[in-house]
């Protein structure tokens, strides 16, 4: 076999480099058909090896890549035809060091350009949550936005929604089955509205507020000055139809949410925004009866109590609604 000196193969197009040193190569095809199978093998572990560095380094998924750089090469070299090539026949033949240098020298280019393609991608992706600081970066991982959003992570919420739709369903088959007197349907929990409230604030104003804040409040969130804003949540199984809404006489908030939860069953939900602390002269002046107002009843250690029609149609614009739709839209 001669073989012809080989020359920053690395800078050549395969075709030139294929023209340039076969000229002077007698490769018998017995030689050629036993290198296609070792070759393939060399072109999984160099793919692997390479894919599997870039998906630690920048967090793509290691197992699409692979396939995806695994279909770029059987397109380019039409590496199944090699194996069935290979398959023709039963001979083994020894490949010298220089005929496999001179294959994998070529392979080299063919798989270099979408891996370098690839670590360009990721370094300017990389640069854009660099410059996106202020917002977490998106990311389609379940894992990363439990770490992100604490405590009462999206997972846990549904698992409290669904368990207390169970409850609600069956309270309601019961209630199916019972003559005259009634069974009264669970409350709508509070760490669930809450929660609703905790991810409806964060999609409308892009913070997330402590749901596990030990503060005045049920949630609370501090402020680039430092200051600490309480946030009250209200909700209900039906907001609108149900009894009224109770205050404790010394509650004290800067906002409060109200969360519908009529739709439940189908994880719907409406949240309302008020932007409006316990001690603004609007909110005060809210009547909670033909003759007193909000304040009024707080001054006498009373509890008041109003529907939440009733604060609407009195807040009008002061009260928004900030999100309507499926608990997942929220994440």
């Amino acid at each position: 076999m001669k073989i012809s000196y080989i020359q920053n193969s690395s800078m050549m197009s395969t075709t030139n480099l294929i023209s340039k040193h076969t000229k002077n190569v007698e490769i018998t095809p017995e030689t050629i058909r036993a290198v296609a199978v070792g070759l393939e093998g060399n072109i999984d572990g160099m793919i692997y090896g390479v894919v599997s560095r870039l998906a630690t380094k920048y967090g793509f998924d290691k197992e699409d890549a692979n396939k995806y750089l695994n279909n770029l090469i059987e397109l380019k070299w039409g590496r199944s035809d090699n194996i069935k090539m290979a398959d023709m026949t039963s001979e083994v033949t020894q490949t010298t060091q220089m005929e496999t240098n001179i294959i994998q020298s070529l392979t080299m280019q063919s798989i270099s350009e979408p891996i370098k393609n690839i670590e360009n991608q990721d370094a300017v992706t990389k640069q854009h949550h660099v410059n996106a600081v202020k917002q977490p970066p998106a990311s389609n991982s379940i894992a990363d936005k439990e770490q992100n959003y604490g405590s009462m992570s999206p997972s846990l919420l549904v698992e409290c929604i669904e368990l207390y739709n169970n409850t609600t369903q069956s309270e309601r088959e019961i209630n199916n089955k019972l003559k005259n007197k009634k069974i009264r349907l669970s409350n709508f929990p509070s760490h669930i509205s809450e929660a609703i409230a905790m991810y409806a604030i964060n999609k409308e104003h892009g913070f997330m507020p402590n749901w596990d804040s030990t503060d005045k409040g049920d949630l609370c969130y501090t402020d680039q000055t430092g200051k600490k804003i309480r946030f009250e949540v209200k909700g209900s199984i039906n907001l609108y139809d149900s009894g009224p809404v109770s205050f404790g006489p010394t509650e004290e908030w800067d906002k409060i949410y109200f969360v519908d939860g009529v739709n439940t069953q189908n994880k719907i939900y409406k949240v309302y925004e008020v932007e409006l602390s316990n001690v603004s002269e609007i909110w005060k002046s809210i009547k909670v009866s033909k003759k007193q107002t909000y304040y009024e009843q707080c001054l006498q250690k009373r509890r008041p109590r109003i529907q939440f029609c009733g604060i609407h149609s009195q807040l009008g614009k002061n009260c928004k609604l900030i999100f309507d739709g499926h608990i997942s839209t929220l994440f």
